[in-house]
């Protein structure tokens, strides 16, 4: 009995979004340049409140940003943090506008849909095992399922306006891709990692291989000819990467931010080393869809 209780207790310690005391994160947002694959970021400045979960951030526009919070009450919600003067549907963003109020879901991992109409996340039901992709008005209301024989889903992005990659937990977890109207699924890869992006100006999108424990790889899958290739190796202990516009990579390892493109470069370049910084210690990144401004999430403590 005593060996079926620890059992039962790690399972319950490590799912995905059930934690007790999520780690302390914050997002910093930065200015950037970038020309024939270099890139320069600059100007950073903190959206978020310095207290509890701050994460996942999404560029809506240039100067609104939507994030996953997790405060002293362990509720997931989804936040909109506006600044320059920013409004939505009239109202002022001075700083943050609650998208999603509930005592019984948690939503996590923001994003707008391609058609720039609604916006999707990952919920959570009240079981906090069953894990949904759903779709809603921009203000949080009118929750609809989409892939309905898809669940628990971990972590997706969109592909184009009516398909979606998402990673599955499981074990191992899965890649699958489908479609929102119609919830057709297939199996494209296993033992995979949480970030899972559009490749900018191609039918395809990327996702890191964790096949083997010691060398993850960035791969990137061409919806039109089911072939998946290699694009590059992970920089050292990391799985978080964002694309620019114009296809290059961005990936963080150890304080350091690097780039690649593959027109410029054969290997990961610096950008720049964020060590003995208010943001050193940073992992998750998001790029805005005009390249100019840099999501990065800081952490404090050990990496999540």
């Amino acid at each position: 009995m005593k060996n079926k209780l620890l059992v039962l207790f790690t399972f319950l310690s490590i799912k995905l979004f059930a934690q007790d005391a999520p780690p302390q994160t914050d997002i910093y947002v930065f200015d950037m340049l970038v020309q024939h694959g270099n890139v320069q970021v600059v100007s950073p400045e903190m959206i978020t409140t310095g207290k509890g979960y701050n994460n996942q951030p999404w560029f809506a526009g240039d100067e609104l940003v939507y994030f996953t919070t997790i405060q002293e009450d362990g509720q997931a919600d989804i936040m909109l943090a506006g600044w320059g003067g920013q409004t939505l549907n009239g109202i002022d963003l001075v700083k943050y506008h609650p998208i999603t109020i509930s005592k019984t879901l948690k939503e996590y991992s923001a994003q707008v849909t391609p058609n720039g109409q609604h916006i999707t996340c990952v919920q959570v039901q009240p079981d906090d095992s069953t894990q949904w992709l759903v779709q809603m008005n921009m203000d949080g209301s009118n929750s609809v399922r989409l892939l309905p024989n898809t669940n628990p889903v971990g972590y997706y992005c969109w592909v184009d306006d009516k398909n979606v990659a998402a990673f599955v937990l499981g074990t191992p977890e899965i890649l699958v891709y489908g479609n929102a109207i119609t919830g057709d699924v297939k199996t494209i890869a296993s033992n995979i990692g949480r970030c899972i992006t559009k490749i900018p100006g191609l039918d395809a999108f990327s996702f890191v291989d964790k096949t083997d424990s010691n060398d993850w790889k960035i791969m990137k899958y061409d919806v039109a000819t089911n072939q998946i290739t290699k694009l590059i190796d992970c920089a050292p202990k990391s799985e978080d990467y964002a694309w620019t516009p114009d296809g290059t990579l961005l990936m963080g390892s150890e304080g350091k931010l690097f780039s690649y493109n593959s027109q410029y470069d054969s290997s990961w370049k610096l950008v720049r080393d964020f060590t003995g910084t208010d943001t050193e210690k940073f992992y998750r990144l998001m790029v805005s869809a005009d390249g100019k401004k840099l999501a990065m999430v800081v952490y404090s403590g050990q990496k999540p």
